[in-house]
């Protein structure tokens, strides 16, 4: 990938769909990822890029018919188009990555293996300068925020079950800018064979895009247990478990495992993940206190929640507590963490120092 793109020339000219987005007819657009198996559904031509109806996750499970085609693009342009990811298209999951910068860089960093599974895969340029790369996988995945920027705004993130883009062949004013989706490499999309990504060389790609996360201190609201360093606070069980403990103390006895390791972060695999991928990570993001934390990208990684950050103290309250960090704190200062402030005798009254 890098800073070009690689093509695939065929003496077959355009392909179905690359000639209804020509005619800007949004039926034919439709029909055309019908016949490729790509679920699709009606979005607003406000701008909003918001389905046209609360039922869409319906053809997340199934790709619409004929008539609902016809009954949705009777009048050209009535609706834009919007692809469900997930099972119904394919088991299809999208890297949406919101400044073509960020698409470069990580294109950049890919091995020549990646590039050769992702040769196939579709790329879209879309309105806002950014790209969405399709990619169809052995088996279905969720979505997820992979980087942010340093302001904390989303920079990479996958759309699969559940999600949908609005999708090239759509009419300019499904966007806020009022520009258009642009099919950059059809790939698979021309309807020439293709064979699904392996999940190892998926999740590795996914690591590609989590290390060019800009975001280094999280929000206060997204971190659990974690506080400025203050003498004035002592050495309590958790504060000092925070600092004497490592992350795969915590973690593996639960079935976590190191999925790679990075000069700065290391990436772990949550318990009874299958083939073992990205689930969340340690070492990048750092809380008031300076200490790196836990964070989770996995929407399945019970008991922890998705993009919010975690001590080694609330990690562990969490894993074997069940989030009682009282308890936490009494069984750690049994096993010899912590230890109370200093009291001093001063005109008769105990005083902390």
């Amino acid at each position: 990938m890098g800073t070009q793109l690689d093509s695939h020339p065929t003496d077959k000219g355009l392909s179905p769909l690359q000639l209804a987005i020509r005619s800007h007819d949004t039926f034919a657009v439709a029909t055309a990822y019908r016949d490729l198996g790509v679920s699709t559904f009606p979005v607003k031509t406000d701008g909003s890029k918001e389905p046209a109806f609360a039922g869409w996750r319906e053809y997340a499970e199934r790709l619409p018919t004929l008539d609902e085609l016809k009954r949705w693009h009777s009048r050209p342009n009535r609706h834009g188009i919007g692809v469900a990811g997930g099972v119904a298209s394919g088991n299809l999951a999208v890297f949406d990555f919101e400044t073509w910068a960020a698409f470069i860089h990580w294109g950049g960093s890919l091995a020549a293996v990646d590039r050769e599974h992702l040769a196939r895969c579709p790329v879209i340029g879309t309105p806002g300068g950014g790209a969405h790369v399709y990619v169809r996988l052995v088996e279905p995945m969720k979505g997820c925020k992979l980087a942010r920027t340093v302001a904390g705004e989303t920079l990479i993130e996958i759309r699969g079950c559940q999600h949908y883009v609005v999708a090239p062949g759509s009419p300019p004013v499904c966007h806020p800018l009022r520009r258009s989706y642009r099919l950059l490499r059809p790939g698979w999309l021309d309807g020439e064979p293709f064979e699904p990504m392996p999940l190892d060389v998926w999740h590795g790609l996914t690591v590609l895009a989590a290390e060019l996360n800009e975001y280094s201190r999280p929000a206060a609201r997204e971190v659990v247990g974690d506080r400025p360093a203050s003498a004035a606070t002592g050495d309590r069980p958790g504060d000092d478990f925070n600092q004497r403990i490592q992350w795969g103390d915590i973690l593996t006895p639960h079935g976590w495992k190191v999925y790679r390791s990075t000069a700065g972060a290391t990436y772990w695999c949550r318990p009874g993940k299958s083939p073992a991928g990205v689930s969340a990570s340690t070492g990048f993001c750092r809380g008031l206190s300076g200490r790196d934390l836990l964070y989770v990208f996995s929407t399945s990684a019970a008991p922890f929640d998705a993009e919010t950050c975690y001590s080694r103290f609330a990690a562990y309250a969490l894993l074997n507590h069940h989030g009682d960090f009282k308890a936490a704190t009494r069984a750690l200062g049994v096993a010899g963490y912590g230890r109370p402030l200093p009291r001093i005798r001063f005109s008769g009254k105990a005083v902390c120092q």
